[in-house]
């Protein structure tokens, strides 16, 4: 736990200004870190959501494509595990979904 608590401070720190969105290897840590944050401090539900919106509102649907495809599902599965609802649909890319969810004004249900 102390290990982990490390990371994360260590995390926060580099993370303090966003990602350099044009810098994808970047763009890739900065997911991994904030997945291994939410999950630190079990954020849930409508909390998540508001992070999420937060941390990722800069991100266009060409960032997620250009991303690691499981550093993205990861994102995807931690989402949906801890209450965010990212729509699962086998015809769409996992980035539209992720996109979409940034972009609502109302969680949904």
């Amino acid at each position: 736990m102390a290990d982990l608590r490390k990371q994360v401070d260590k995390g926060q720190k580099k993370w303090r200004q966003e990602a350099d969105l044009t810098f994808i290897p970047d763009v890739n840590n900065y997911i991994k870190f904030k997945v291994l944050e939410y999950e630190y401090f079990k954020l849930i539900n409508v909390d998540l959501w508001e992070q999420y919106q937060e941390d990722f509102a800069d991100f266009i649907k060409a960032i997620f494509k250009a991303c690691n495809p499981t550093t993205i599902r990861n994102l995807r599965t931690l989402l949906r595990n801890q209450g965010v609802w990212v729509k699962r649909n086998k015809r769409v890319t996992v980035t539209q979904p992720l996109y979409n969810t940034i972009h609502k004004k109302d969680q949904t249900e």
